[in-house]
C-alpha cells in the first residue's frame, strides 16, 4: 500500500478478519459469503443490530419478534440462503425462533456458566455428603454416644436439597443430574 489511507484500511480489514477468526462459525460464514460471491454484508449488519438491540431490552413476545423479523425479511431470507437453510424451512417462523434463541442465549450466558459451576461444586460436595450420611447410618445416636456436632445439619445440605427438588421430575422421580 502506498498511501496512509490504504495502509489504515488494510490494517482495519486484517483486524476484522482476526476478530472473525476467533469464532469458527465466523470463518465458516465468511467462506460461505465468498463461495456465493456475495460482496454485501449489509444483511449481517442489519441482523446484528437487531440482535444487539434486543439483548438490552425486555424480550418481546413471539408475535412481536415475528414482526421484527418480517420488517427485516430480505436480510433474514438472504442469510438463510447463504447458510444453507432448506427452502421450506427458510421461513419467518424459523428465523424468529433463531433470533429468540440467540437473544436468550446471550442474555443467560453468564447465569448458565455460574449454574454450571454450582453443579460442578455440588458434585464434588456430594461425595463428602454421602460419606457423612453413611457414617451417620452406621453409627446411629441410639447405639453410640455422639458429639453434639454429629447431629448438626450438614453445611450445603439446604442448597443441595433445593436444587435436587428442582432437578427432579415430580411425577417420575427421575433426577436430571446425577450427583453421584
Amino acid at each position: 500500500m502506498k498511501t496512509e489511507d490504504g495502509k489504515s484500511a488494510l490494517e482495519g480489514y486484517v483486524q476484522q478478519v482476526n476478530h472473525i477468526a476467533e469464532h469458527e462459525l465466523g470463518l465458516t460464514l465468511l467462506y460461505l459469503f465468498k463461495s456465493k460471491n456475495l460482496e454485501s454484508y449489509t444483511m449481517l449488519r442489519i441482523i446484528a443490530n437487531l440482535l444487539e438491540n434486543l439483548e438490552y431490552q425486555e424480550l418481546p413476545n413471539f408475535k412481536t419478534l415475528l414482526d421484527l423479523v418480517k420488517i427485516n425479511w430480505n436480510a433474514f431470507y438472504s442469510l438463510g440462503t447463504v447458510i444453507g437453510i432448506p427452502e421450506k424451512l427458510n421461513t419467518l417462523r424459523t428465523h424468529t425462533k433463531i433470533v429468540q434463541y440467540f437473544v436468550l442465549f446471550r442474555r443467560h450466558q453468564v447465569s448458565f456458566s455460574e449454574f454450571s459451576n454450582l453443579l460442578k461444586t455440588l458434585r464434588q460436595w456430594y461425595r463428602c455428603y454421602e460419606s457423612i450420611l453413611e457414617i451417620r447410618q452406621k453409627y446411629p445416636a441410639s447405639e453410640y454416644k455422639q458429639l453434639q456436632e454429629f447431629s448438626l445439619r450438614i453445611p450445603g445440605e439446604k442448597i443441595y436439597l433445593n436444587y435436587q427438588k428442582v432437578l427432579t421430575d415430580q411425577n417420575t422421580k427421575y433426577t436430571y443430574i446425577d450427583f453421584g
